[in-house]
């Protein structure tokens, strides 16, 4: 996808990381930008002096996407960026340089993160690269307690610098070139989620979106990958895929030496498809540290199992990922905020030891962002459920940032689910057809019938949930039921198995005593200073 770096004393040079290292091609688009990127990862369009360069995979139903960018900057105004964030699918950040300022925004979702200090004048797509130093250790306590309520990230627009500002989605940021002063400005996004009542509608009409969503004519004949697991969402993508690209390769990603539960359905999937299945093994010890190096020790240590792929993402002219999914074909959990913010809160007293003032800011920031998503998300019904499955969606966003970024260094990598046509058509389901985990059939019932009628065999295969990717019937209830019981066994012996042997890892201070598996490692190394085994 390629970095950037801006710095108003053009200091960029001094601030290279191991990051920057991995990309063969420097471009300049303004004095003291500079974008750091590898072939086929960039599209950059000039009309005189200004500019526009995108990073990372765009595209644009039913019209050519350069065709679009050349309008877009031909006839810029500030208010079309609100229209262009939801006509652009794919994960990217648009620079637009016009009239000797700078504009910056990122997909529907801001799956590409952009951070910035006012007070040094400087703007960087990586973290680290801006030389973060931990000043707020109550944005410690918040990484750690969002891991235990949807994903580890922070809340608002703070970080654990101080002076370092995240940009969020429903924001753009705007550089004065001759004074370095940076702005932050809001926009606001009207999304139709009306229900559709009709079964037979609401598939047909998801179905239809979707298919134009990820066909891409320009690339149709072109060596594309698409990410396998034995979960729900990457077999929909896939699905959806096969019947479009004639040059179609499964991948997955695992750790050498291990098998898993996802590798074996993995491989039946393949199977099914009669699609060739790429294996790419991680060496945890031996790339571990590159990984945390790439991602900004943002992402959690399980995520490097997919190392090896990110390294090899050149294999394919494009690769299809299976992120999102979940968070919009599944109900919300709880009907108000209230409830939903006390039962975060819960989970957090039980899992990070903090003073009383951290759960109270902690709670503060969870209502505060739920309201900034209510400000800037204008929904044609009001639905408070709904307000809550955007803001699970954009944390998701945020945490799989810096997965996407790490995707996009050698290649370019398309999220379908997470592009705003096909949240608004997700936002239009009723919840009686989304259910919950504790629906059975209901569950991710739409994904589960569209599979069924793309590919009755793939569907039949059973996920890591234990059950087929059909929907709940006559004909699916035995491997539906029999799934259930042998799932319940399958994770209660798992659990038995790793009982005593998984290593733990406590970080303690004055303020906060944390003990988890790894999963923090890379954040503990580059940010946490006090942290021992216990």
């Amino acid at each position: 996808m390629a970095d950037f770096y801006y710095s108003f004393d053009n200091s960029s040079q001094e601030r290279y990381i191991p990051k920057f290292k991995e990309y063969d091609s420097l471009l300049n688009v303004a004095s003291g930008f500079d974008i750091f990127y590898n072939a086929k990862t960039t599209t950059h369009i000039t009309e005189g002096e200004d500019s526009i360069t995108i990073l990372g995979y765009v595209y644009k139903l039913k019209s050519g996407i350069e065709a679009y960018l050349s309008d877009l900057l031909l006839n810029f105004k500030e208010e079309r960026i609100a229209e262009a964030k939801k006509e652009l699918l794919g994960q990217y950040t648009a620079i637009i340089y016009k009239g000797g300022k700078i504009y910056l925004f990122s997909d529907f979702l801001q799956t590409r993160c952009i951070f910035y200090s006012i007070a040094d004048k400087s703007v960087c797509s990586s973290f680290a690269s801006l030389g973060a130093v931990p000043t707020d250790e109550y944005k410690a306590f918040e990484f750690l307690a969002m891991r235990h309520c949807i994903y580890p990230v922070w809340l608002g627009n703070t970080t654990i610098d101080d002076k370092i500002k995240r940009l969020r989605a429903f924001e753009y940021l705007k550089i004065d070139e001759k004074t370095g002063e940076l702005s932050v400005e809001g926009i606001q996004v009207t999304i139709d989620n009306r229900k559709v009542d009709s079964l037979k509608e609401i598939k047909a009409l998801t179905l239809s979106l979707l298919r134009d969503a990820i066909h891409h004519p320009a690339i149709q004949h072109k060596k594309i990958g698409s990410t396998i697991t034995g979960g729900f969402d990457s077999r929909f993508v896939t699905s959806l895929a096969k019947e479009y690209y004639p040059d179609l390769n499964l991948r997955i990603s695992t750790f050498k030496g291990e098998k898993s539960l996802d590798f074996t359905i993995a491989t039946e999937v393949a199977k099914a498809l009669s699609l060739p299945l790429k294996i790419y093994e991680t060496d945890l010890e031996k790339q571990k540290g590159d990984f945390y190096d790439l991602s900004d020790g943002l992402t959690p240590r399980e995520n490097s199992i997919m190392m090896e792929l990110f390294q090899h993402t050149t294999d394919y002219d494009l690769g299809f990922g299976g992120a999102y999914g979940t968070e919009l074909y599944t109900t919300a959990e709880f009907e108000t905020k209230e409830e939903w913010v006390n039962a975060f809160l819960d989970k957090v007293k039980h899992a990070v030891k903090a003073p009383s003032e951290y759960y109270k800011r902690f709670e503060q920031s969870l209502y505060s962002d739920l309201e900034a998503v209510e400000k800037h998300y204008l929904l044609k019904e009001h639905n408070p459920k709904d307000l809550m499955r955007i803001f699970r969606l954009l944390v998701t966003g945020f945490f799989s940032s810096q997965v996407v970024a790490t995707y996009n260094i050698h290649g370019l990598q398309y999220e379908l689910f997470g592009t705003y046509p096909v949240i608004e058509t997700g936002l239009k389901i009723p919840y009686k057809y989304l259910g919950s985990k504790l629906t059975f059939g209901r569950f991710y019932m739409i994904p589960k019938a569209l599979v069924a009628t793309i590919n009755p065999k793939v569907s039949k295969i059973n996920t890591t949930h234990f059950c087929p990717m059909c929907p709940l019937s006559v004909f699916s209830l035995i491997p539906y039921v029999s799934g259930k019981l042998k799932g319940k066994q399958y994770y209660k012996n798992l659990a038995k198995t790793q009982a005593g042997k998984e290593e733990r890892l406590t970080y303690h201070s004055d303020n906060i005593q944390y003990t988890s598996n790894y999963w923090f490692e890379g954040f503990m190394l580059k940010y946490l200073s006090e942290s021992k085994k216990p």
